[in-house]
């Protein structure tokens, strides 16, 4: 008798399905990086409006700056990036890192914001202990399942998709209070102003003066907490911001310059080919894989 209860196992009947309702949520892509195919050009510091990030670190290591805090991430970190959530990934070129990234959309549960998967005050980081090898594989059967070969891997992926959210749910469940991350309260109150104000024509002086701090204390609090000098987070804030607009609209060059804070598209193309590597226009270009109407003479 007890091998039969090895061979056979019932589900539990009152375990409760976290995505119910008609519009369940709906997975938008999946990525996979590796040390030999990191993206081609340079992610900077960004957020997304509309849907909800979730990354499993399945090799190396690297510093993440997520939301509040600069972390140093490795193989079997988790890591959760709500929408509207800054986060910008550092990685070591000697670490080998590697990891599976997945997005989603429509996400709606009880008690959080829309396209949000982990309570804010949880942080972003979590540690995916005894689960790492069922979230690996999830991220993985995804990925491949999306190769296109397959008609009906749009489906299977999507199922499969259910299937790693309520995986990373339970390891948030997990998360101690006394694991909460801490973070210096001036420094979160700085870059909460910076992500609010990227877009305005800041200066370290009107930043200060707005805050009320010195200017040298502030550059010495916001470097100590999160790693950049508050300028140099503005720019890595803008220009990421600038990349969203140029892959996710069709809006002319020069508008987008005004929309991240330059006051001339020239100042602006300069910025962006420092952080990026290449013009924005062509930057779209390569990576949408047309040019956009909008942007011709």
């Amino acid at each position: 008798m007890p091998a039969a209860n090895n061979t056979q196992r019932f589900a539990r009947q009152d375990d409760l399905f976290p995505f119910n309702g008609a519009h369940p949520p709906r997975l938008v892509y999946a990525s996979r990086i590796t040390p030999d195919s990191v993206l081609p050009h340079p992610r900077a510091m960004h957020s997304h409006r509309d849907l909800a990030e979730v990354i499993l670190v399945v090799s190396g290591s690297g510093e993440f700056l997520l939301d509040d805090q600069r972390q140093t991430i490795c193989a079997g970190s988790l890591l959760i990036y709500n929408a509207g959530v800054v986060h910008d990934e550092i990685a070591d070129p000697q670490s080998a890192l590697s990891w599976y990234c997945v997005a989603v959309t429509g996400l709606q549960l009880p008690g959080l914001g829309e396209n949000a998967l982990a309570p804010p005050e949880a942080g972003c980081l979590f540690p995916a202990g005894e689960r790492f090898s069922r979230l690996w594989t999830l991220f993985d059967l995804i990925y491949q399942g999306l190769d296109g070969r397959d008609a009906q891997a749009g489906a299977a992926c999507g199922y499969l998709t259910l299937s790693l959210l309520a995986t990373v749910l339970a390891v948030i469940g997990e998360r101690r209070e006394e694991d909460l991350p801490r973070s210096d309260q001036l420094g979160l109150r700085i870059k909460r102003y910076l992500d609010v104000q990227y877009a305005r024509p800041l200066t370290l002086q009107s930043i200060a003066d707005d805050l009320r701090i010195s200017p040298g204390y502030l550059s010495h609090v916001f470097k100590r907490t999160f790693g950049y000098a508050p300028m140099q987070y503005l720019t890595r804030r803008r220009i990421g911001e600038a990349q969203t607009l140029l892959l996710e609209t069709e809006l002319p060059v020069g508008r987008i310059a005004e929309l991240v804070g330059y006051e001339t598209q020239s100042y602006f193309d300069l910025q962006f080919t420092r952080h990026v590597g290449m013009p924005p226009r062509r930057y779209r270009q390569s990576m949408t894989g047309e040019g956009k109407a909008a942007d011709r003479p």
